[in-house]
């Protein structure tokens, strides 16, 4: 005859279930709303690294075979700074506004925020390294976005580093 395992306390006394919720209890409670609300942030905004807070961009969270598809691009490419392109495709595909002081600029890196900025290109990645202005600023800033992304996707940091 099987029985059922009890619950019982590190004093090895069984747990009184008339007390009231404790405070480990509250926390557990504290941990799954946050998971909740990170399921739930599907869009963030961050500061454009160099513009001390004056320029944002605003990134919709990509999931994990849209991330690959930029990778996989990116491992059978020949050409040099793959990595850095990636970086970049990654960062304009998942980019839906920047903006600066409140003011709307632009649906992302596109000729719209190139003619704001005065360059002659219709490459996203064009626009993208213009803006940024060194190549450490977008492989930082898309560092960033992608931490975000990866609490809601667990698999994407690994595999986007190749780590």
């Amino acid at each position: 005859m099987a029985t059922e395992t009890q619950i019982v306390q590190d004093d090895g006394q069984e747990p009184d279930e008339t007390q009231a919720p404790d405070v480990e209890q509250s926390f557990i409670d504290q941990l799954r709303a946050r998971r909740t609300a990170i399921a739930a942030e599907t869009s963030k905004e961050f500061d454009i690294p160099g513009y001390d807070g004056m320029l944002k961009a605003t990134y919709r969270r990509l999931g994990y075979e849209e991330v690959m598809k930029i990778a996989r691009r990116a491992i059978k490419s020949e050409l040099p700074m793959q990595e850095l392109g990636a970086q970049a495709d990654f960062l304009i595909r998942a980019c839906t506004s920047i903006d600066a002081e409140g003011k709307h600029l632009a649906a992302g890196y596109n000729a719209e925020l190139a003619a704001f900025f005065g360059i002659d290109t219709k490459r996203a990645r064009d626009c993208l390294f213009h803006v940024f202005g060194n190549e450490l600023a977008v492989v930082a800033h898309q560092t960033a976005v992608l931490r975000w992304m990866q609490a809601g996707e667990s698999d994407i940091s690994e595999e986007f580093q190749g780590e």
